[in-house]
């Protein structure tokens, strides 16, 4: 991995962040197995061997992109979870729309992060610690106020975890098939998204509410 600050000049890092980004458009659009280094080379406007100097292969450019894509959203997540002035469900809503959100704007992202969890699972519970996540959360303690208050069903709060996840993240996972079996268009796959975040918030709903 690159080391940037004083370990590099100014032109260096000027480069390797051009080549940075240039690399997260290229993802994002083609996929990992559809980008080619070159094509992120002709997108940062530096010659092949620029490219291989400050990044040696495409696999390391790809987990560089979506680590930094992952923890900015966790960070974003982060502030929702713990905002004292939002009410537990408000937050459920804002967390489904966020993750929908990103994911549609990021479609490499869900695919990234099951890799991630399947392949290095340490790694990814070291980002997510770092960012202070849902155990010690006022989301997690607004949800067991709501038990005491006996607003809420007695859940396992891992379930509900689960369920959102599964309710976001699997339809993109499947969406080039649904798109093929289906015969949807991008525009009408992201109109389905833009309703599943109601749906969605609805279904969590049920689950949590007496």
């Amino acid at each position: 991995m690159p080391k940037f600050g004083t370990m590099t000049n100014d032109i260096e890092f000027s480069t390797q962040d051009k080549i940075l980004k240039a690399a997260k458009a290229v993802f994002f659009q083609k996929g990992f197995d559809g980008t080619r280094t070159r094509d992120i080379a002709k997108e940062a406007n530096v010659n092949l061997a620029m490219l291989n100097y400050h990044f040696k292969s495409k696999e390391l450019l790809f987990e560089l992109v979506m680590m930094d894509a992952l923890k900015n959203f966790i960070s974003v997540i982060k502030d929702v979870l713990n905002d004292p002035n939002t009410d537990f469900e408000t937050k459920l809503e804002i967390i489904v729309n966020n993750y929908i959100d990103k994911f549609r704007e990021e479609p490499q992202l869900p695919f990234f992060v099951i890799s991630k969890l399947h392949k290095n699972p340490e790694t990814f519970a070291k980002i997510t610690a770092n960012s202070n996540d849902v155990a010690g959360s006022v989301f997690l303690k607004q949800y067991q106020q709501g038990l005491v208050e006996g607003k809420y069903n007695s859940l396992n709060f891992v379930h509900i975890l689960m369920n959102m996840g599964g309710f976001i993240v699997f339809p993109f996972l499947i969406s080039p098939a649904l798109q093929k079996i289906s015969n949807l268009s991008t525009t009408q796959m992201n109109e389905l998204m833009e309703e599943r975040k109601k749906l969605i918030f609805n279904w969590l709903k049920q689950m949590i509410l007496k």
